[in-house]
């Protein structure tokens, strides 16, 4: 797997041997959150194979060492179970249920150690 990036707040997943996308990580700061909010998508094929674990880790523990983003949020779909499974098992804990787009969404935070 390989990350690369145009700047340092999105990351495009390569599947290295096959040279395909696999997916996208971000960081980007929106207008109804107080701090920039860590997103995660993957294409169908890659999904559900532990790929959105392997390629966000490094990428928060890099970020979360800069003094611009001592806090990270992330949110999610309520029926978005595997993200929400995964936000979990990355350190993100839960914050609070909100509104975004007329939808209900969760919303899960993680800060600097």
């Amino acid at each position: 797997m390989i990350l690369t990036s145009s700047d340092r707040h999105y990351w495009v997943v390569w599947d290295a041997p096959l040279l395909k996308k696999m997916g996208i990580l971000t960081v980007i700061q929106r207008d109804y959150l107080p701090f920039a909010d860590f997103g995660v998508a993957f294409l169908p094929d890659f999904q559900h194979c532990g790929y959105g674990f392997e390629a966000s880790k490094p990428i928060l523990e890099f970020m979360l060492t800069q003094p611009k983003f001592p806090e990270l949020l992330a949110t999610t779909m309520i029926e978005n179970l595997a993200s929400q499974k995964l936000l979990v098992k990355l350190g993100f804990t839960f914050v609070t249920e909100m509104i975004v787009d007329e939808k209900a969404s969760y919303c899960y935070s993680i800060s600097m150690k």
